[in-house]
């Protein structure tokens, strides 16, 4: 008959691990030396380890190691038993000595490798761009096993597929939350990207089979199914007590109890379906479903799949969230969206947040919330009249009823809607500013002089440049506070946005989805919806500079950049790896090119998931996303100091008499008089913008936004002279019997001081005073105009200059 330690190895070879253990427990009561008796126990631990029993494993590697110390299998099997327990860093130090007393061995390197890998991502750092790799695969794919005995190998049972990553929780703490029963708040100041937890399903799978996978798992795990059931029930006795599990357990809940990495059975009775369908129906959360091959990817909620997740399911709700989620697989990665202090509150939103309060508060009413009461509600309730909004929402969905609309007028509805949507909010906000409706709230600061809607479009244009630093800071309060109310209606502009593709009218989609972002930033900001818009944006910007980066303006590479790095952390490879079916193979290159400008600020960061720091002491309030208005360096005259100019000669001549009293003229450009009686002298170009700062809106597309090749009035001319490898174009409109318009776009500059303007009778001269945007337009006039009547209006989102200019007397109604 064999020996025992033969019997043993030839069992383990053939798969029967239960008798290899048998057969080593005989051998281990014949051997009669130390060595002997530590081979059997280290060959006992590897057949324990595969039966799933990983405690009694341990028990054995340790007597092993204790008999032999100087033997690296003994050291390599506690190594491995430790690592299987996720207590890593004894498992390091074993390993460690194994491979110190057998130098190249591979199973042993590859072991500490694995080892070292997941101490790692439980301190927070991620190999970003292959857990994104296994994001865009098939959702349903089979869970991945490990590639050592070391490896991250929790149960998969439960869940449709394991990511294979070690669970991470950062600075936060689980306490009471007035008013919301349980929460997790901060334990140190935060900033904002940066990663807060990666949390692992108890399950995951088809909603229909949720609650038996839950009850199957629970029944395996007595100290897991308790857990569970202290999770909300929409009472307020489910949330009078804290769980009994520490963080690290409730982000890793497969590991409680039984089931391979726990050793022995912890079983109970099965739990009721009642309590079950009740824990689910509060805290389950929908699976992403994501599309790789659309440009940006999309993701949307999957609505017939779902899991549950411990630990996350203590952040309480509010319209206005301060974390967001990524979910990969049966991985839940939270992360900061805003600067956070120490003792703040994590807050995700629960229900479709770009919709208008009203309907947000029926979606919290099956919740059991009544009241969100978070600023973003408060705001909205001061500011905006709910039957408006309504008209706006309606407005919006008429825009897609009509099957016989083509596509620029479709457009052209979509547009008329988002402008509707600006003007209500920029109206009421100043309303309710001047008669102090708006409530103090400690993260939206009012501004100190209410500004008026449309000195707002125009500095926000930046058609003006500002009075003074007073009024600076009130513009960039006043603007977080539109932004944030815009978010209501978020989706009306981002169907303008989306209604412009395929026009190829680029520069004014980039200034779509430029505006949709302003929206989300204010309200969802990190989030995946917001990087794949400013990708969108992005996108636009390069197709109008024929995909030239450099040419495209770095600040939105930049921003593009920096929304997926704060949703989805790793820099410009992840950028990469999430946009490459939307951007030719030199851009994806210049990506790393970008980020390099970044890195300082990312070396600055307390947390290498964190994002660059704010422009502002107060950027925890969202104000330092905010661009400032066009303050652009100047050598040499430009169009605007001309308009300057003219304005101060006209205010001269007022203050002397030589104007006629009451006579109409639009604000100043300089914006110096801003604030006085009357209007200040300067542009029609900026009464034309206010116009569109109407209740009503406006009934068609505004002159100085139709872009060149767009659609054009019956009477229009357009063309498109030397374009110098810029995509540089006009159009010339008649805007009644006594005056002429042209529109120009003039991609790549800062303002409209950047080019220089000369009117003779018959034509038009536009010129670029950039040498790397060198736009030349000559523009053939359809009539003799006056050259001292221009007026002209700088569009900075879409990069157009509109000059208006009255006819020559000549030129009679009757012409």
């Amino acid at each position: 008959m064999a020996r025992p330690a033969a019997r043993g190895a030839a069992a383990f070879k053939s798969g029967d691990y239960a008798a290899a253990a048998d057969a080593y427990s005989e051998a281990l009561a014949e051997a009669n030396n130390a060595e002997d008796r530590a081979a059997a126990l280290a060959n006992r631990a590897q057949c324990r380890l595969r039966l799933g029993r990983v405690l009694e494993a341990r028990e054995d590697a340790a007597a092993a190691r204790a008999l032999a110390p100087a033997s690296p299998k003994a050291w390599y099997r506690l190594g491995v038993c430790e690592a299987r327990l996720a207590r890593l860093p004894e498992a390091g130090a074993a390993l460690e000595e194994a491979a110190r007393l057998r130098p190249g061995d591979r199973d042993v390197a590859e072991a500490l490798a694995a080892v070292r890998r997941r101490r790692s991502e439980a301190s927070g750092k991620y190999a970003w761009t292959e857990v994104y790799q296994r994001y865009l695969a098939p959702a349903d794919a089979a869970p991945p096993r490990a590639a050592c005995p070391a490896a991250a190998c929790d149960p998969s049972c439960g869940v449709l597929a394991a990511l294979g990553v070690e669970p991470f929780v950062g600075p936060v703490r689980l306490d009471f939350s007035e008013g919301r029963g349980r929460g997790l708040f901060a334990t140190r100041d935060v900033r904002a990207g940066q990663l807060l937890m990666c949390a692992q399903a108890v399950v995951t799978g088809d909603n229909d089979k949720l609650p038996e996978l839950l009850a199957d798992s629970l029944e395996r795990s007595a100290e897991l199914q308790a857990a569970v059931l202290a999770l909300s029930r929409g009472t307020p006795a489910s949330e009078a007590s804290l769980p009994l599990l520490d963080l690290q357990q409730l982000a890793a809940p497969r590991r409680c109890g039984g089931g391979e990495g726990g050793g022995a059975a912890d079983a109970a009775a099965r739990p009721p379906s009642e309590a079950l369908s009740s824990v689910l129906y509060f805290n389950q959360f929908s699976l992403p479903r994501v599309n790789p091959n659309a440009a940006p990817i999309e993701v949307t909620n999957d609505p017939g799949r779902s899991g549950l997740w411990l630990l996350p399911s203590f952040v309480n709700h509010s319209c206005r969230p301060n974390v967001q989620r990524v979910m990969v697989r049966d991985c839940l990665f939270l992360r900061a969206a805003r600067d956070l202090g120490e003792g703040d509150e994590l807050l995700d939103c629960y229900i479709e947040s770009l919709q208008p309060r009203a309907r947000r508060a029926a979606s919290l009413a099956s919740y059991g919330i009544g009241d969100c009461g978070c600023e973003r509600c408060l705001l909205e309730a001061a500011v905006l009249d709910a039957a408006q909004v309504q008209e706006v929402v309606e407005q919006a969905g008429r825009t897609k009823e009509d099957p016989e609309d083509d596509a620029p007028t479709a457009a052209a509805k979509a547009e008329a809607a988002a402008t509707r949507a600006e003007a209500v909010i920029a109206h009421s906000l100043e309303r309710s500013l001047t008669e102090g409706r708006v409530p103090r709230l400690r993260c939206l600061p009012l501004p100190e002089a209410t500004v008026t809607a449309q000195r707002m479009a125009v500095l926000r244009e930046g058609i003006e440049r500002f009075a003074d630093a007073q009024e600076e800071e009130s513009f960039r309060r006043q603007e977080h506070l539109h932004r944030l109310l815009l978010s209501s209606l978020a989706n009306v502009v981002r169907s303008h946005a989306m209604s412009l593709r395929g026009l190829g009218r680029y520069v004014e989609q980039s200034a779509a989805w430029s505006r949709v972002l302003d929206a989300l930033e204010a309200a969802i900001p990190c989030s995946e919806l917001a990087a794949a818009v400013g990708a969108e944006a992005l996108s636009s910007k390069l197709l109008a500079f024929n995909l030239d980066f450099r040419r495209a303006g770095r600040g939105e590479f930049r921003r593009a950049l920096l929304q997926t790095h704060r949703a989805y952390g790793g820099g410009a490879p992840v950028w990469r790896a999430l946009n490459k079916q939307g951007f030719a193979a030199s851009v994806l290159e210049g990506a790393q090119e970008v980020w390099a400008g970044l890195e300082q600020e990312l070396r600055d960061s307390a947390d290498d998931s964190c994002g660059p720091a704010g422009d502002s002491a107060d950027d925890s309030c969202g104000l330092a996303a905010l661009p400032e208005a066009a303050q652009p360096a100047k050598s040499q005259a430009g169009f605007e100091d001309l308009l300057r100019r003219r304005a101060r000669e006209e205010r001269r001549a007022e203050e002397v008499g030589e104007a006629g009293a009451g006579s109409q003229r639009p604000q100043s450009l300089s914006g110096a008089a801003h604030g006085g009686a009357g209007e200040s002298a300067a542009s029609r170009g900026t009464r034309l913008h206010a116009a569109a700062l109407t209740d009503a809106g406006p009934a068609c597309p505004q002159s100085g936004d139709v872009e060149g090749g767009g659609a054009a009035a019956p009477d229009a001319a357009s063309g498109a002279p030397d374009l110098h490898g810029a995509a540089a174009s006009y159009q010339v409109q008649l805007s009644g019997p006594e005056e002429i318009v042209v529109v120009a776009s003039l991609p790549g500059l800062a303002s409209g001081a950047d080019a220089s303007l000369q009117v003779s009778g018959l034509e038009l001269c536009l010129r670029s005073m950039r040498s790397d945007r060198p736009h030349a337009l000559v523009v053939p006039l359809p009539g003799p105009v006056d050259p001292t009547s221009a007026s002209a209006r700088w569009s900075k989102r879409t990069q157009r200059l509109t000059v208006r200019l009255r006819r020559a007397a000549s030129e009679g109604p009757g012409a």
